[in-house]
């Protein structure tokens, strides 16, 4: 995903009134590991793996 599409849904979700993660958090904390995991390691990209990113970058 590019920044240019991450950006867009971020600011969809500002245009929603709410209050998302800057850009670069969001890089730092989905995209990065993502990428890092797909590319530098063997291990799966779960869904309860990538579901923790998200709650991490989302708390409740």
């Amino acid at each position: 995903m590019s920044g240019r599409k991450l950006e867009a849904i971020l600011d969809r979700e500002r245009a929603r009134g709410h209050q998302p993660p800057t850009l670069e958090r969001t890089t730092d904390a989905i995209l990065a590991p993502l990428y890092y995991r797909a590319v530098f390691t063997d291990l799966l990209l779960t869904p309860d793996w990538t579901r923790a990113l998200v709650s991490h970058l989302l708390p409740d």
